[in-house]
């Protein structure tokens, strides 16, 4: 029930107030915070990196923040000098790397200071700098591999959505991974068939099957393979394990799910055939609706097209 009602709300919203001229994003999957080390961690190895997450998209879809916008400094001591690099171009997830030019001290408390805000999906850039995270190193530097099993399996769901308070209209199949989460790990590499398929870190997939924005829903591209995942220390050190979970995805779960709800599976709700660029995400960044989709794909269908079943009759 509760999914119903917050469907209901969301769409309801999406229908009595003003669009805003911004793409909706819901948030990502099982993703480490927004940075790492993160504010008062202790014991931080003195060879860390910063490992910081930002959305791509300000209130108007076409800001940016600047990978060189992030300070690392002894607490009331000068800025350090580090290299800045960019893991992945997801247009509402980034992952900034900042490594310094030379390790730390130990026994230091150091605080990290940035012009966007980490863990942030819109309105991210700011003016001025500002202190994200204050940590304190310990007694030295860490060369071991993160303890990491790996994926233990995975699920699929079908993903149907007509309208733009989701995002929509769009097709799609879910990929969600399973494994055993630790907050200490700076972020997960994910591999399909040995290729690295995850920038950013994002560990939500999922299949296109029509118009699937996947950039404003900060997930991979996902297809069928063998799947392992990596586990990434705080100073870069990425362990090896070769645990798979071999994944089949097809869109046949979609067509099926559309067929049982009386839905043409061959064209979008808005009658216009599959294909073309994804339609323009304009409904204020709803994620009630997208995450009903959760309780199940019958009942998001069912809501979906309640419009088509409850119509009011002629007389």
């Amino acid at each position: 029930m509760r999914g119903l009602l917050a469907v209901g709300i969301c769409m309801s919203a999406a229908m009595t107030t003003p669009r805003v001229a911004r793409a909706c994003g819901p948030m990502p999957e099982h993703s480490p915070g927004g940075i790492r080390p993160s504010d008062s961690e202790t014991n931080v190895p003195t060879n860390t990196r910063l490992w910081l997450r930002y959305g791509g998209y300000d209130a108007l879809g076409t800001s940016y923040a600047a990978e060189t916008d992030v300070v690392l400094r002894p607490v009331g001591g000068d800025p350090l000098a580090v290299t800045v690099t960019r893991d992945g171009e997801q247009s509402s997830q980034r992952l900034i790397i900042v490594q310094p030019d030379a390790e730390l001290l130990p026994q230091t408390a150091y605080e990290v200071q940035t012009r966007f805000k980490p863990d942030c999906y819109f309105d991210c850039v700011q003016d001025t700098y500002g202190t994200v995270a204050t940590f304190t190193t310990g007694g030295g530097a860490d060369l071991s591999p993160p303890d990491f099993a790996g994926l233990s399996g995975f699920s699929t769901r079908p993903e149907i959505c007509t309208s733009d308070s989701c995002c929509g209209p769009y097709k799609a199949v879910r990929l969600s991974l399973s494994w055993t989460y630790d907050p200490v790990v700076a972020t997960y590499r994910i591999y399909r068939d040995g290729t690295f398929v995850n920038p950013g870190g994002l560990t939500s997939g999922a299949l296109d099957c029509g118009n699937f924005p996947g950039a404003a829903f900060a997930t991979f591209h996902a297809t069928s393979g063998s799947y392992t995942m990596h586990a990434v220390s705080l100073a870069g050190i990425e362990d090896t394990n070769t645990t798979a979970v071999q994944v089949t995805l097809d869109c046949q779960s979609v067509y099926d799910a559309l067929a049982d709800a009386g839905v043409d599976g061959s064209h979008r709700a808005d009658g216009s055939a599959d294909g073309g660029a994804a339609g323009d995400a304009s409904g204020g960044g709803c994620v009630a609706a997208t995450a009903a989709a959760r309780v199940g794909p019958a009942l998001l269908i069912l809501l979906l097209v309640g419009a088509r079943v409850f119509r009011p009759r002629r007389r």
